[in-house]
């Protein structure tokens, strides 16, 4: 999400009509590992991260802290099923790293739902998988899971 770029447009558009957009905890992580494991190979990617930390000091995005509860919610998550859902095409990543990430896709769901936030992501069937684990009394509860509107 670049400036001047379809996603970066329909973000400006998003917070132009409500509340900045919340970014788990978790996914700051998830970015910064990205960044630093191939920074070294590209640059540019230490700029994204510049531009990244103007986005949240221009309040168009927020960061939505891991909390007590979104903690216990995403262990019991994790003890309902402790493994991803099994790899399928497009799956090259080793079994450990899928399983680091699971856990972080857990924490980013339990975060987001605590927070009452919806997830956007290309990675539907993880956290399809998850939104089905979690609670939901009543149909207004329920984590929804959708892709983005926008091409990368």
């Amino acid at each position: 999400m670049l400036p001047d770029t379809p996603a970066y447009e329909a973000v400006l558009a998003a917070v132009g009509e409500g509340p900045p957009i919340g970014v788990p905890t978790a996914v700051l992580s998830e970015i910064t590992y990205g960044i630093s494991r191939f920074a070294g190979r590209n640059a540019a990617l230490l700029d994204a991260q510049a531009w990244l930390g103007g986005l949240f000091d221009d309040g168009l995005l927020t960061a939505l802290p891991l909390t007590a509860s979104g903690a216990e919610v995403a262990g019991e998550l994790r003890a309902e099923r402790h493994v991803p859902p099994s790899g399928g095409p497009g799956r090259k990543s080793p079994k450990t790293e899928r399983r680091v990430g699971w856990v972080l896709d857990l924490l980013i769901a339990s975060t987001a739902w605590v927070h009452g936030y919806d997830i956007v992501t290309r990675n539907l069937r993880d956290f399809e998988c998850i939104a089905e684990l979690l609670p939901a009394p009543d149909e207004d509860s329920r984590l929804l899971v959708s892709e983005p509107a926008f091409a990368p």
